[in-house]
């Protein structure tokens, strides 16, 4: 009887430990799952820092936002403090899965003042306030600054539009399109120049509204205190370039003063000192505070009547009709008793010069008179003209230190030389006092060094 009970007793404890072990072996089963489901679940990108705006997932492109009819393009908004959250397809949605969003573009924060740059947009260029384009690291652009999450900011210098490629910016800082009157655009609109119009969407409340800007040859754009032909600043964005460092060809030269330039109708200064070198794509210049690829414009000496040249520029003697060539990195100086050009350990002494770069640009060392659409103008020695290719005559004069741009309209534009012959600017024809017509060539490197 004693050997029953006790085998009994043995299988109830069996059967006690058979199913704790089921029990056991339940939960882990189940712990198990659980943890995969929360695995497979979607993941907490990160908490928004105030409210929101994102593109749809639907805006496959930004160019696909002007080749469409739509007048508005809704945002997606998420509130302060929600979620971005990726899911395990690696769609992107905030607060629920039923907004979805873009990931691929900038977002919208403080009610459309601050552009948000999450990790995943990568693919984009600043275009500074001085015209140089700059490629940087950072998380927010207010107002032309940009900064790290850290609140650190990234570029010493204004950022003037985000260059998205393909032709479509945003601008981060509100400008104004000029002619009869002034049109503001807000800050960080979208924005595609083109060249008849400016197609803007602008930020609302969530919303980017569409509206067309009409543009002529007389329109002006206006960035703070700053102001530049439309078409002048079209043709750089055409032509603009990376500023990564170029490959160098050359060893470097010091500029050991301060400089400054015009460019676009607005001044630039350069504080030295600065090197620079000779690239395939022109002059790179380096300092402590900036490095990029010079424009093509004269270099004017801070209080010195000396001018640094950036590129190759024929040096035509008045009086006698030869023609000679000062290389690029060269320079002109004004005294009392003659003009000195100088490359390398070269310097030439002349008294009645005229230099043309083959382009656009015109540098006088003789007082000359302008004339241009019933107007006629005195201009000094070591003034510059600049002629652009859209009818417009540019020029600073150097006694002065004053800018000034006129729209000639097509109408022709001449310079009359202390010697008394006539350049007609546009065509570079050279109309001399004996009655015999010269042209300037194009490439002043075929004529020999100046010697």
């Amino acid at each position: 009887m004693l050997r029953k009970m006790i085998s009994r007793h043995n299988l109830i404890l069996l059967a006690i430990t058979a199913f704790c072990l089921m029990i056991t072996m339940g939960c882990c089963l189940l712990t198990s799952f659980l943890g995969k489901e929360k695995e497979k679940g979607p993941v907490l990108v990160e908490e928004l820092v105030g409210d929101c705006y994102f593109f749809s997932e639907e805006i496959v492109s930004l160019q696909e936002l002007f080749e469409q009819a739509d007048n508005e393009i809704r945002l997606v908004y998420g509130r302060n403090q929600f979620g971005l959250y990726q899911r395990t397809d690696g769609v992107y949605y905030v607060g629920k899965e039923d907004k979805v969003v873009s990931m691929q573009f900038p977002v919208y924060q403080k009610n459309g003042a601050t552009l948000y740059f999450p990790d995943t947009v990568s693919d984009h260029r600043y275009i500074c306030s001085d015209f140089s384009v700059e490629k940087a690291e950072g998380a927010w652009v207010t107002y032309g600054a940009v900064f790290l999450k850290d609140n650190t900011r990234v570029l010493k210098k204004d950022v003037f539009l985000v260059d998205f490629f393909d032709g479509i910016y945003m601008n981060t800082m509100p400008f104004s399109v000029e002619e009869y009157e002034a049109t503001e655009i807000s800050v960080n609109s979208l924005i595609k120049f083109y060249e008849d119009k400016i197609v803007v969407f602008e930020f609302s409340d969530g919303v980017l509204n569409r509206r067309t800007i009409v543009v002529t040859g007389q329109t002006m754009i206006g960035v703070g205190t700053q102001k530049v032909s439309y078409f002048n600043l079209l043709r750089f964005l055409i032509d603009a370039y990376e500023t990564d460092r170029p490959e160098l060809q050359k060893n470097g030269i010091l500029l050991e003063g301060d400089y400054y330039y015009y460019f676009l109708g607005n001044r630039y200064e350069i504080n030295g000192p600065s090197l620079l070198f000779e690239t395939k794509d022109g002059l790179y210049l380096e300092n402590e505070e900036k490095a990029f690829l010079l424009p093509d414009c004269p270099l004017y000496e801070v209080g010195s009547p000396r001018v640094f040249l950036p590129r190759d520029y024929m040096v035509m003697r008045l009086n006698q009709h030869t023609f000679y060539c000062l290389p690029a990195m060269g320079t002109v100086r004004l005294s009392e008793e003659a003009v000195y050009a100088g490359y390398d350990d070269v310097i030439v002494s002349y008294q009645e010069i005229l230099l043309h770069d083959g382009q656009e640009h015109y540098l006088l060392l003789n007082e000359a008179i302008l004339r241009m659409s019933g107007i006629e103008l005195t201009i000094s020695p070591l003034s510059c003209i600049y002629i652009t290719d859209t009818m417009e005559l540019c020029f600073y004069q150097y006694d002065s230190e004053e800018y000034f741009t006129f729209a000639t309209n097509g109408k022709d534009a001449e310079l009359e030389l202390a010697n008394g012959d006539v350049i007609d600017l546009y065509d570079r024809i050279i109309r001399r006092k004996d009655g015999t017509l010269d042209l300037l060539q194009k490439n002043p490197s075929v004529f020999p060094y100046v010697q």
